[in-house]
């Protein structure tokens, strides 16, 4: 049969010929049926010859036919709709005449819809790019097993206006070459060079899929393709975020069953943007690809369940060249090469060997769910094992930059390697922040990794040092003196395999033309999954096989069966393994092959392993208090980790108070203790944790929205207020032990009761003081520096004490059980307690110097009753004769304990002082009784047992050693004891709309206590002795009846006036600053 360039030679022979069209068409005919015949296939095929978009949309197109486009060059810029139906044996082909005959060189679009279409063979050079410009749909018809190949698409500009339009806009254009919609469908061996648009050179889209089914598997193929220049986006320009190479799904769509497999492609100087492939869906296929020289990574973003295998990364020393980032869970990255990858320049953080990022979300591994998130995917269960890392700075890279969740799986049988002279040597594990291994990485298990000429980084176990040599083999090293790394079958790509076994077959590795094509791109699709190794115990797993041919499968050990052992086109295969009974593992070997593709996977199955017995059990928290309805998880830790029998049981003595199910997640019913006991199986091991069990807090969190400070640095926003800001979901981070906060609840409170919730739910080891002021001094009332209790969410770290008063709440943390990292992180702290009896005066205060003179008996013109509440020992009260009295209204009702009267002349005079708590008139009770008193001076002091009272009447009966008729008193000051009156005490009046104003005098707070559901006061202003006002505050109409003042006013009398909203005033009430 003839090949195909031979019988493409022909034809222009023919067309040199054969002028009739008719007679044209029918020795085509005649030809086609020749061929169908040696093909058993196309019987009823047609082959039609264009030369237009108007030829073509003149055609009705049937199963099998062929288009052939004249070669020449065409300067359309329309869209070609290429919508039609073939079947699986005989697809509808589009082709240019020739293999890269055809030269588009005005942006001719392309939409490909319907069944089984083929496009090859054409040549887009230059002219204007458009989004989605080949596309695999029309409107809402979506391609289905069709194909695109054999072309090239090279240098697409933009149009100059729409360059300067987005100039304006500080962006780039975006401008999509191919868009993969529907399903099954194929790129194969195309060359893409000279990008200079932003927007996705390949992208699968997946937003129709997701619209019928996530969970249908979508099975595209982007195989044998080459990309050459991808020019470096602007990443301070909008759309510059959105120019990978090849990006597989979108954020939004991140759970469909993809499956697309991208492989034995070429990537060189792809530096688009530092994702060179972007992986946002599931399960897809990264294989046997080839990255040279290109400033980027290839990125698992987002969706599970990735394999990465059997790829060379080439960074020939390049700044910002990478390997592979690992995001989201459940994916294989193994039997990978990287080389000479550095990034010390640009993108330092993202572009290195592997990059492990911590993540803050969860993975969505249910395909049937809406509900994704745009975040960083926690990664777990991850494999990385076999790969070999040369001469590549930071070859294992720890990112916290977006969440420091902890990595699960398994980190095995890894080469670092770096030559003596290599000058990329770093440590093999680096970190992004001091801390991010810790917080990352503790939790991987590490086992079989070897490296050399260099120092590990970490302390972790797992990792060796090892004396390895390197022999040239091409580009590439063998590394010798270890079986671990890498062992790929093929060699990487270079520019001697386009035009051959990579890209179209009639442009070279820069898109100059070739003299000729060999033959026709294979279409030869076969790939299959990876294996884990098998335990020694019987064992069963799948073989998932992504192909486009009829397919068979052998093995070569009796110990291994396969089924089934053939099929067509994509499948699975069950690998079921007898136990094995030797304490050394066993291999053998699987083949698949179909077409002309052959696939081999080596089955390995565990040897048995000798019984490793527990000898203790540590069960963690220990001791800790639970409200009834919380939970807690418990964590019991065997020893040795790797003991062969780990089971384990709970117990609880007392399960009316606390119960505890088989995983240790206990559960707190009732007031009371208990003790949970942890036995093991093997040995019956035991350890204890008490449980004290309280009532609900019902009271109010004193501390949420409270003033806060805290020392150190925060971390980005991790700042102190997202403290008491009622949030599980922020919190406080700082670098460094010890660091501390304290919070200021604004009044000072008996509290008997703190709550702290740790970040990712840990340990930390703190104390707790309090104060009354902010200058303290402190008393420590908590100290857990030993602590070992997590603080969740569901339970908080909870400590009890008896009753204290505090107004600030100093928390110092010194340190972590179970965490060896550097950071402090806590999401919430939280204070209960209740309001404490607030004494409305200062103790030893004078409280007539805000008193008003109610009554008295007589005055001398001259010298009024007013003066002795004026504080001026130089005037004085006079009154003739004896009994005078003088009633003094304090204003409120006050605690007072002593009076001092200042006589004039320092008489002896004898007096009665009364009190009552209700009129000024009636009620008087005796408070001190000086009726004989005999001792005159400058000042007469009499003290008594604390009374409550409003009116304090004075009554002077007369004087020893004076012979005089006169009552003349300088001063009489009513002294405060400091004493709290109950605010139950005064809520009453308060209902009768009185107004209270305490303390007074006051030094830097005072507070208005307003009548309840106030409406009529909305200003409150303090106003000085020259009529100044000198400070204001709003008042809302609410529930709330309090208002308080802070202020810093100097020492002096003030007027304390109340407003309504008309600017009348209602009250005024003199208040005395006694701030020094």
């Amino acid at each position: 049969m003839k090949n195909l360039r031979t019988f493409w030679s022909e034809k222009k022979y023919d067309f040199a010929v054969f002028h009739n069209t008719g007679l044209l068409k029918k020795r085509r005919l005649k030809e086609l049926f020749i061929i169908s015949f040696l093909f058993s296939s196309h019987i009823f095929a047609t082959e039609y010859t264009i030369s237009s978009i108007d030829d073509f949309n003149n055609l009705s197109l049937s199963p099998g036919d062929v288009v052939i486009w004249e070669d020449g060059v065409y300067n359309d810029d329309e869209r070609l709709v290429f919508r039609a139906n073939g079947t699986s044996s005989n697809p509808i082909t589009l082709k240019a005449e020739t293999p890269g005959g055809v030269v588009f060189n005005n942006g001719l679009q392309m939409d490909i819809a319907g069944n089984y279409l083929i496009v090859e063979g054409f040549h887009w050079k230059g002219g204007y790019g458009a989004s989605n410009f080949i596309q695999f749909r029309n409107g809402t018809t979506y391609a289905q097993n069709s194909t695109i190949r054999n072309c090239v698409i090279d240098g697409l500009g933009v149009e100059p206006g729409d360059a300067a339009e987005a100039e304006q806009d500080g962006a780039i254009v975006k401008h999509r070459w191919i868009v993969l919609y529907g399903n099954n469908n194929s790129v194969l061996y195309c060359s893409f060079l000279n990008k200079s648009t932003a927007g996705a050179l390949v992208l699968v889209e997946l937003e129709y899929n997701a619209e019928t089914n996530r969970c249908d598997i979508v099975g595209h193929t982007i195989s044998n393709n080459y990309f050459y220049k991808y020019e470096k986006m602007d990443p301070s320009l909008s759309n510059s975020g959105d120019s990978e190479t090849i990006r597989v799904g979108t954020s939004e769509f991140q759970n469909v069953d993809c499956r697309t497999t991208v492989s034995n492609n070429y990537f060189v100087e792809a530096d688009g943007e530092n994702e060179i492939i972007t992986n946002k869906s599931d399960n897809n296929i990264y294989q046997n690809n080839t990255f040279r020289r290109c400033r980027g990574s290839l990125t698992l973003r987002h969706g599970s369940g990735a394999t990465v295998e059997g790829n060379y990364f080439l960074g020939e020393n390049v700044d910002g060249t990478g390997g592979i980032r690992i995001v989201d869970s459940d994916h294989s990255i193994i039997n990978n090469y990287i080389q000479d990858c550095i990034t010390v320049i640009d993108q330092a953080k993202w572009n290195n060997g592997i990059t492990f990022m911590g993540g803050s979300t969860n993975s969505q591994d249910n395909c049937n769910s809406t509900s994704v998130s745009n975040g960083y995917q926690k990664s777990e269960d991850i494999t990385v094992s076999n790969n070999t890392i040369v001469n590549t700075n930071a070859p294992l890279f720890f990112n916290g930059d977006k969440g420091t969740s902890s990595n699960t799986g398994n980190v095995s049988n890894n080469v670092v390697f770096f030559s003596n002279n290599s000058s990329n040597i770093t440590d093999v594990i680096t970190e992004d922040d001091p801390g991010d291994f810790s917080d990352i990485g503790s939790s991987v298990t590490y086992s079989g990794n070897v490296y050399n000429n260099t120092s590990l980084g970490a302390s972790v176990n797992g990792f060796s040092p090892a004396n390895l040599s390197a022999s040239s083999n091409g580009e590439i090293f063998n590394i010798s003196g270890t079986s671990a790394g890498s062992n790929i079958p093929q060699s990487p790509y270079s520019n001697n395999d386009v035009g051959s076994n990579v890209g179209a077959c009639f442009v070279n590795s820069i898109g100059n033309p070739l003299g000729s094509c060999s033959n026709t791109p294979p279409t030869d699709i076969l790939a299959v999954s990876n294996i884990d190794d098998f335990s020694a115990s019987s064992q069963s797993k799948t073989l998932t096989i992504t192909s486009n041919v009829n397919w068979t499968i052998s093995d070569n050990s009796s110990w291994i069966t396969v089924s089934p052992l053939s099929g067509t086109n994509n499948g699975d295969a069950t690998i079921t393994v007898t136990a094995n009974s030797q304490n050394t593992s066993r291999t053998g070997i699987i083949t698949v092959a179909g077409g002309s593709i052959t696939r081999t996977i080596t089955i390995t199955q565990l040897g048995i392993v000798s019984d490793i017995l527990i000898d203790s059990v540590v069960l963690t928290p220990n001791d800790t208090t639970l409200e009834i309805g919380n939970t807690l998880q418990l964590t019991a830790t065997i020893s040795p980790s790797d003991a062969t029998n780990q089971n384990i049981t709970y117990t609880s003595n007392n399960p009316t108070v606390v119960t505890v199910n088989s995983n240790g997640l206990i559960s707190a019913t009732n007031v009371g203790e208990a003790v949970i006991t942890v036995t093991t199986d093997d040995g019956g091991f035991t350890d204890t944790t008490t449980i004290n069990v309280i009532t609900p807090t019902t009271g109010t969190n004193l501390a949420l929205n409270k003033p806060i400070t805290a020392t150190g640095t925060p971390d980005s926003n991790n700042i102190a207020s997202n403290l008491v800001d009622n949030s599980t979901t922020s919190r406080w981070s700082v670098n460094g032990f010890p660091n501390s906060f304290t919070v200021d609840l604004g009044a000072i409170y008996s509290i008997n009761k703190t709550e702290l919730v740790f970040y990712q739910d840990r340990a930390y080891q703190y104390t707790i003081e309090i104060a009354t002021e902010s200058n303290g001094p402190y008393t420590e009332i908590i100290d857990r520096s030993n602590n070992s209790t997590p603080g969740t969410v569901a339970a908080p770290v909870t400590d009890l004490f008896s009753p204290v008063n505090a107004r600030f709440i100093k928390v110092a943390v010194s340190g972590a059980s179970g965490y060896s990292g550097p950071w402090i992180s806590i999401l919430e702290f939280r204070a209960f307690g209740s309001s404490i009896d607030t004494p409305n005066c200062i103790a030893g205060s004078n409280l007539s110097l805000n008193a008003n003179l109610s009554s008295y008996s007589n005055q001398q013109t001259e010298n009024p009753a007013s003066n002795i509440l004026d504080d001026n020992t130089d005037n004085r009260w006079s009154a003739e004769g004896f009994p005078q009295n003088a009633v003094i209204d304090l204003g409120e009702e006050y605690t007072i304990n002593e009076i001092n009267l200042y006589p004039y002349n320092d008489r002896a005079y004898q007096f009665i002082v009364e009190g009552s708590s209700n009129s000024p008139t009636s009620g008087f009770s005796i408070l001190t009784n000086a009726s004989n008193n005999t001792s005159g001076g400058s000042v007469i002091n009499r003290d008594f047992s604390e009374q409550s009272v409003r009116y304090v009447k004075l009554t002077i009966t007369g004087a020893s050693g004076y012979s005089g008729n006169w009552s003349s008193i300088k001063e009489f000051e009513v002294i405060c004891s400091g004493s709290s009156q109950s605010l139950s005490n005064r809520s009453e009046p308060l209902e009768n709309n009185e107004i209270l104003i305490y303390p007074n005098p006051f030094t830097t707070n005072l507070t208005i206590q307003l009548p309840k559901n106030n409406t009529e006061i909305t200003k409150a202003q303090i106003i000085d002795v020259f009529g100044r006002e000198v400070a204001g505050k709003s008042i809302p109409n609410s529930s709330s009846n309090n208002v308080s003042f802070i202020t810093n006013l100097p020492k002096g009398i003030y007027f304390l006036r109340l407003l309504n909203s008309a600017n009348k005033v209602i009250k005024t009430k003199k208040v005395i600053s006694n701030n020094y």
